[in-house]
C-alpha cells in the first residue's frame, strides 16, 4: 500500500501496526545492542566499566535528545505538511532540520573533547569509575553528529510513511554494534574502548544508510542545500513540538545523573553499576512502547492535518490499548523473571542479587508508563507543545526530583529507587485527566 494511503485510508488498528511493529522491532534491536555493550563490558571487563558506563550513559541521553526532538518536531510538521499535500514546506522543513543537526552536531563534538573530564566529574564520574568513563567518552562523543542525524533520519522516514527504511536503519547499524564489540573486544582484546568503536562505527553506517534513503526516488525529500536556507518560523515551530520531547530525555539525562550522585552518596560506586544495569533493562521495555509512538505520530498528526477526527480518535484508543497491553506484559518478565535478567550482565554474584532485588521496586510502576508516552505525544502529534512539556516533565523532573531528596532521608539508599515508581504513579493519574480532557473535546462535533 502507497506510504500516503497507510497513514490516510487503511484501517487505524493495521495503519498503527504497520507504523508501529518496524518501528518496535528496529527499536528492541537498538536496544538490544545496547545490551550487547552492558553483557560485553560486564563479562569481559568487570564491575567498574559497568558504572563507566552508567556515567556516561546521561550524556549520551542528553545528545539523543537534541536528535530525537529535533526529528520528532519535525516529523510533526512534515506530516501535518504532508497530509496538506504542501511537499515544498515539507522540504523546507527537512532541509532546516538538516542545519540546525549539523550546527548542534559540530558544537557538541568540540566541548566533548575539550571538557571531557569537568563533564564527567559534573555527571558524578570519581575514582576508578572516572577512569573508565574517560576512556569511553572520548570515543562515542566523536559519534554525536552521526547519533543526531540518524535519529532525525529515522523520525522524518516515519512522518513519509516509511517505517521499513527508519527499521531497517536501526537493525544493521545494531547488528553491526553487536559484530564490531565481539571483534574488538573478545578478538582484538580492547576492552572498553572497543565497545566505544564499535558504538561509533556503527552510528556512521545508520546516518548513511538513511542519506542513501533521502537522496532516492523512494522519498520526497530532498538533501539538497538548496532547501537548508534558514526559516524561523519553521524552526521555532520544530523547536516548540519537539520541546517535549528534548524535555522528556534531557530531563531523563539530569534525573540519571542526580540519581548517580545520590547512589554514590547514600551507597557508594556498587549502587552505579547496578543502577546502571536496571536503567538498561528498563529502557529496553520502554522501547517497544517507543515504537508504539512513534507509529502513532505520524498518524495522529496526517488525519490531525486532514481534519479527519474520527480517525484521530480511532488511532488514540488503538495505540492507547495496544501501548498498555506492551508494558503489561513487560512488566510480568520483569516481576517473575529478575534474577534470570541481571544474571546476564554479569557473573559478580552479590551485583545480580542487589540488581534483581532493585528491578521488581523500579518494575512495579510499568503497567502506567505507556500512557504517560501516548498523552505526551498526542499533544505533540498536533502540535499541542505546552501540555505535551508539562506532561513529560511531570513525571521526570516536578514529581521525581522532590522524591530523590525526601526519600532517601528516611528510607536510605532505597528511598532513592522508591522515587521513582511513586513519580510514575502520580503523572499517570495528571496524564489521564488530560487526555479524558482532549477526549471530551474530540466528541464534540460543532457542525
Amino acid at each position: 500500500m502507497k506510504k500516503e494511503l497507510i497513514l490516510k485510508e487503511a484501517p487505524v488498528n493495521k495503519a498503527l501496526l504497520q507504523l508501529s511493529i518496524p518501528a518496535m522491532m528496529g527499536i528492541m534491536v537498538m536496544a538490544l545492542y545496547n545490551i550487547a555493550d552492558t553483557v560485553f563490558v560486564g563479562r569481559l571487563v568487570g564491575t567498574e566499566a559497568i558504572g563507566g558506563l552508567s556515567i556516561v550513559l546521561p550524556i549520551t541521553m542528553l545528545i539523543s535528545a537534541v536528535g530525537m526532538a529535533t526529528g520528532i518536531g519535525g516529523a510533526s510538521l512534515v506530516s501535518r505538511y504532508y497530509g496538506a499535500t504542501n511537499t515544498l514546506m515539507a522540504k523546507k522543513t527537512f532541509g532546516n532540520l538538516l542545519l540546525i543537526t549539523s550546527i548542534f552536531g559540530i558544537i557538541t563534538v568540540i566541548i566533548g573533547l575539550v571538557a571531557a573530564k569537568p563533564i564527567l566529574i559534573a555527571f558524578g564520574a570519581k575514582g576508578a569509575i572516572f577512569d573508565e568513563a574517560l576512556i569511553y567518552f572520548r570515543i562515542v562523543i566523536l559519534g554525536a553528529p552521526f547519533l543526531a542525524y540518524s535519529m532525525v533520519g529515522n523520525n522524518i522516514a516515519r512522518a513519509e510513511g516509511d517505517s521499513k527504511t527508519a527499521m531497517n536503519a536501526m537493525v544493521f547499524s545494531a547488528l553491526l554494534n553487536i559484530l564490531l564489540d565481539a571483534l574488538f573486544m573478545m578478538v582484538f582484546k580492547m576492552g572498553l574502548a572497543g565497545a566505544a568503536w564499535a558504538t561509533f562505527l556503527a552510528q556512521v553506517y545508520s546516518s548513511l544508510y538513511l542519506a542513501r534513503y533521502f537522496n532516492s526516488s523512494k522519498s520526497i525529500l530532498s538533501l539538497s542545500f538548496k532547501y537548508w536556507k534558514p526559516k524561523g518560523v519553521l524552526i521555532k515551530e520544530t523547536i516548540s513540538i519537539g520541546s517535549s520531547t528534548f524535555a522528556r530525555q534531557s530531563a531523563a539525562s539530569v534525573i540519571a545523573a542526580m540519581i548517580n550522585h545520590a547512589l554514590i552518596h547514600h551507597g557508594g560506586e556498587f549502587y552505579v553499576a547496578i543502577y546502571g544495569l536496571i536503567y538498561r533493562v528498563m529502557m529496553f521495555t520502554f522501547f517497544p512502547m517507543i515504537g508504539i509512538v512513534q507509529g502513532f505520530i505520524p498518524l495522529i498528526g496526517y488525519n490531525f492535518g486532514a481534519r479527519e477526527k474520527q480517525r484521530v480518535k480511532a488511532t488514540l484508543k488503538s495505540a492507547s490499548w495496544m501501548i498498555t497491553l506492551v508494558s503489561c506484559v513487560c512488566f510480568i518478565v520483569i516481576m517473575l523473571f529478575p534474577n534470570l535478567i541481571m544474571s546476564s550482565f554479569s557473573t559478580d554474584e552479590k551485583l545480580v542479587k542487589a540488581a534483581a532485588d532493585t528491578l521488581k521496586i523500579i518494575g512495579i510502576s510499568l503497567p502506567l508508563v505507556g500512557m504517560q508516552m501516548i498523552g505526551a505525544s498526542y499533544y505533540q502529534a498536533i502540535g499541542k507543545a505546552a501540555p505535551a512539556l508539562f506532561l513529560t516533565l511531570s513525571r521526570q523532573v516536578i514529581f521525581v526530583i522532590p522524591l530523590i531528596y525526601f526519600l532517601p532521608k528516611f528510607y536510605g539508599i532505597h528511598g532513592v529507587f522508591y522515587a521513582i515508581p511513586i513519580a510514575d504513579v502520580v503523572s499517570f493519574t495528571t496524564t489521564m485527566v488530560f487526555l479524558i480532557h482532549s477526549w471530551k473535546r474530540l466528541n464534540y462535533d460543532p457542525n
